[in-house]
C-alpha cells in the first residue's frame, strides 16, 4: 500500500511539473505578443478598435446578405503570426460559430463579396492552447474575403 501511495505521489508531481513547463517555455513568446498588440493597436490608425480587443479596417464592406454567427460561410483568408510567417491560408467552409472568436466577431462585419484585414488579442484566438503551427499566447492576423454566407 505505501508502495503504491508513493508512485501516485510521484506520478501526480510528474504531472505538476510536466503542465507548468509549457508556460514557462512560452512565456517570452506571450510577452512578445502581448507588446506586439499594444504597438499596434497604438499604430494603426486607420482601423477600429472594439471592446473586446478586435482591430479591424474593412478593405471593401461586400453586398446584399451580411454574415452572422449562425452562417455557414465560405472565406478566403490569410493568418499570419507577429513574426509575419504565414500560419494557414486557404478557403475555409463551415459554420462561423465553430472558428475562433476573432473571427466570429470580425467576418460578422462583412457582406457577401466583402474583405477586411483585421487582428486580435491571444483571448479571442487560441489563447493558451497551442493550435498546429500556432503557439499558445499568440495574438493573430488575418487578411479576409467572405465569399459566401447562408443564414
Amino acid at each position: 500500500m505505501k508502495r503504491f501511495t508513493k508512485l501516485s505521489l510521484l506520478f501526480f508531481a510528474a504531472i505538476l511539473v510536466f503542465t507548468s513547463c509549457d508556460e514557462e517555455t512560452y512565456a517570452d513568446w506571450k510577452i512578445l505578443n502581448e507588446k506586439k498588440y499594444a504597438e499596434e493597436v497604438a499604430a494603426k490608425t486607420d482601423y477600429t478598435l472594439t471592446e473586446s480587443g478586435l482591430c479591424y479596417q474593412i478593405i471593401y464592406p461586400g453586398e446584399v446578405k451580411q454574415a452572422n454567427i449562425n452562417s455557414y460561410v465560405t472565406v478566403r483568408y490569410t493568418g499570419k503570426l507577429i513574426t509575419g510567417v504565414v500560419f494557414d491560408s486557404g478557403t475555409y467552409t463551415g459554420y462561423l460559430s465553430n472558428t475562433v472568436v476573432g473571427w466570429q466577431q470580425a467576418i460578422t462585419k462583412l457582406k457577401i463579396g466583402g474583405s477586411m484585414d483585421f487582428f486580435f488579442p491571444t483571448e479571442l484566438g487560441y489563447g493558451e492552447t497551442k493550435n498546429a503551427k500556432v503557439p499558445p499566447y499568440s495574438m493573430l492576423y488575418f487578411s479576409v474575403e467572405l465569399l459566401n454566407a447562408q443564414n
